[in-house]
C-alpha cells in the first residue's frame, strides 16, 4: 500500500511543456485543461466560456503543432 505522502505526481516532461508554453495561449489553456488537468471537452467549454467547436478547433491545431513540433518540424 502506497503511503500517501510519499507518492510524487509525475512531472510533465519538460520538452513537451516547453513546446506546450510556446503555443498561443488559447491553444495552450486548452492543451493544459484536457491533458494537465483532465477536463472533457464540454468542461472546457463551460470554463472558458467558447463554443465546443472552438475548443475541439483548437486542441487538434495545438495537437498537431506540437506533434510537428516534437518530431523536429517548425511550428
Amino acid at each position: 500500500m502506497l503511503d500517501a505522502g510519499t507518492y510524487d505526481d509525475p512531472a510533465p516532461d519538460d520538452s513537451l511543456d516547453q513546446q506546450v508554453s510556446q503555443l498561443p495561449p488559447e491553444i495552450q489553456t486548452v492543451i493544459r485543461l484536457r491533458f494537465y488537468e483532465e477536463l472533457s471537452l464540454q468542461e472546457i467549454a463551460g470554463i472558458t466560456g467558447w463554443n465546443l467547436s472552438t475548443v475541439k478547433t483548437r486542441l487538434y491545431n495545438g495537437l498537431k503543432k506540437l506533434r510537428i513540433a516534437l518530431e523536429g518540424g517548425a511550428t
